[in-house]
């Protein structure tokens, strides 16, 4: 399996007004993106992947009057509970009781402690909207995985949305067939997964 993450960690911060106030995201990826001879060795759906998450480091985003994140239910989608490492590192990481840093904490721990985890809070946008991924990985069978986690994962309710939403969103924007790309969401006790048609 390759290793997407042996070059510096690298963070762009990104600022998104919300209502009245700005939020930060601090999305990070590794230098190995910017290698050219490393990229293109990848399969194509990675190789856009990597060659996406540069451009989007450099140039930013544009901006977006409206948040994927708050997309309105969709009734359709279907999730199943699955075992997974993820559960492990958020156990791991100690992330219960600090309120608004438990993103960051969980992120942290999967940036320092999981192999398979290459960006966090990765931008996306369609002509609307736009989002950030909270974790994106790449599982050894060269499957994207994007990844949200949600401290009460079992009584979320439009977790399924969102991570569809950003799904489609960088499906589009890699022009990548939606078989590449899996979604979940999970907590330290459960993890789901979004069931594809």
């Amino acid at each position: 399996m390759p290793i997407y993450k042996d070059g510096e960690l690298m963070v762009r911060y990104c600022k998104k007004q919300r209502g009245d106030y700005t939020a930060i995201h601090d999305y990070c990826i590794w230098s190995d993106c910017f290698n050219e001879a490393f990229i293109t060795a990848q399969p194509a759906h990675i190789y856009r992947l990597l060659k996406y998450m540069s451009i989007a480091f450099t140039s930013g985003l544009p901006i977006r009057e409206k948040s994927a994140s708050g997309s309105k239910k969709d009734e359709s989608l279907e999730v199943v509970e699955f075992e997974t490492d993820l559960i492990k590192y958020a156990e791991e990481s100690n992330y219960s009781g600090w309120g608004r840093e438990q993103h960051p904490i969980v992120q942290r721990y999967l940036r320092e402690n999981d192999p398979l985890t290459i960006a966090t809070e990765l931008p996306v946008f369609d002509n609307e909207k736009t989002g950030f991924i909270d974790i994106l990985r790449i599982l050894p069978d060269n499957t994207i995985e994007i990844v949200d986690f949600k401290p009460k994962a079992k009584k979320e309710t439009k977790a399924a949305t969102q991570i569809s939403k950003y799904r489609d969103m960088l499906v589009d924007l890699l022009n990548i067939k939606p078989e590449h790309v899996v979604c979940t969401y999970f907590d330290d006790e459960v993890a789901f997964r979004l069931k594809t048609s």
